[in-house]
């Protein structure tokens, strides 16, 4: 089945823009017979308000856009989040990193054509006893990208492919302040 969502964050009106998307995915996934679902990027409380929600929703349903089923919220998805972090550290497929986005820039690295730093993976090869000497400090978590190629179809742009370990690198998975 075919599944679709809007997630805006509600920390202002609903702007054309956003509306825009939100008609593209609902068009794009009714026509294909699948359920179009909302989400709330709701998980940056300084700057997210339940009546920018409420504003949010009613503009979709004014402009005819019926989501299926329950709006669901990032804020209250946390246990789950975090269980699916667990399994990706048992799995040794993340990593504690101790650098800031401020000491990369600083520091020179790469970006990429988003203006993006590309990670250079300064943390993941760090050993046990030089992640303990950071022992107190906040670190966020990173998801070990491996080599290779990738590909997919895309509807309007057709076949999509490049490296993410050399166009992203090992990114962020939960950040420093626990945002996931």
């Amino acid at each position: 089945m075919h599944r679709g969502r809007f997630a805006p964050t509600p920390s202002g009106e609903l702007h054309m823009g956003s509306l825009v998307c939100a008609l593209a995915s609902f068009l794009d996934v009714k026509k294909r017979g699948g359920e179009w679902l909302v989400r709330i990027e709701d998980v940056d409380a300084l700057r997210c308000r339940t009546e920018f929600e409420y504003s949010i929703l009613r503009e979709l349903e004014r402009h005819g856009l019926q989501w299926d089923g329950s709006v669901v919220r990032q804020s209250e998805r946390e246990e789950l989040y975090l269980d699916c972090l667990k399994e990706l550290e048992q799995r040794g497929l993340v990593f504690r990193c101790f650098c800031s986005r401020a000491s990369l820039r600083s520091s020179g690295y790469l970006e990429n054509c988003h203006g993006e730093l590309i990670y250079p993976g300064l943390c993941r090869s760090r050993s046990d006893g030089q992640q303990r000497s950071y022992r107190g400090m906040q670190s966020s978590l990173r998801f070990a990208i491996g080599s290779g190629q990738y590909q997919f179809d895309d509807l309007i742009h057709g076949a999509v492919s490049g490296d993410v370990a050399l166009e992203v690198g090992d990114f962020v998975v939960r950040r420093a302040d626990g945002y996931i």
